[in-house]
């Protein structure tokens, strides 16, 4: 048995039953990610990540063909993903004298590097939606202390509450799931 598992005892049938729980939060950092290399990078980025991370190291022509895209897609897609943090690309040379035109250049993905890039991601935006959170409410102040001292509300300073509260609830869930996604990055490495 793997280490890293946690063996569960079932005693209604004394089955052990064996989950592999660091995988699982692997896989589950894994599906994040490409879910994240979708959204920034479109289908085809999802389809390199994949490529990448299942082949390990790749040069640009086989990651055109086994993508089945355009090289120039290829290309502008890998350069991208590498600005992003997504990927990154090793100059091998072919000879001693390491001269440009004689390297090979395999692109990969580095699933650590990867997490901390979105790791930095995540904690500028949960930062970023906490101050809107808080310059948010600040023009709604005085008008909730009305309702603290039993001050009616005109109708349109209630109109403008119940917009403040659809926006701040949507605001905190958006942290919420953001932090869940730190939670996920951070608390499992």
């Amino acid at each position: 048995p793997d280490a890293s598992a946690m063996l569960l005892d079932v005693k209604a049938d004394n089955r052990a039953y064996e989950v592999a729980v660091e995988d699982i939060v692997q896989e589950l950092k894994l599906q994040h990610a490409q879910a994240i290399a979708r959204e920034k990078f479109g289908e085809q980025g999802a389809r390199i990540f994949r490529l990448l991370i299942a082949k390990k190291r790749l040069e640009e022509k086989q990651i055109t063909e086994m993508g089945i895209m355009p090289k120039k897609q290829t290309r502008e897609l890998l350069h991208k993903m590498m600005r992003a943090g997504m990927t990154h690309v090793q100059d091998i040379p072919k000879d001693s004298q390491r001269r440009p035109n004689r390297m090979m250049h395999l692109w990969t993905v580095t699933f650590t590097k990867v997490c901390k890039t979105l790791m930095d991601s995540f904690y500028f935006t949960w930062v970023n939606l906490s101050i809107r959170t808080e310059k948010e409410a600040v023009p709604m102040k005085p008008v909730l202390d009305k309702a603290n001292h039993a001050i009616p509300w005109t109708p349109s300073e209630k109109e403008s509450v119940e917009r403040w509260t659809k926006a701040n609830i949507r605001l905190r869930n958006s942290m919420m799931k953001v932090g869940m996604l730190i939670q996920l990055f951070r608390d499992f490495e």
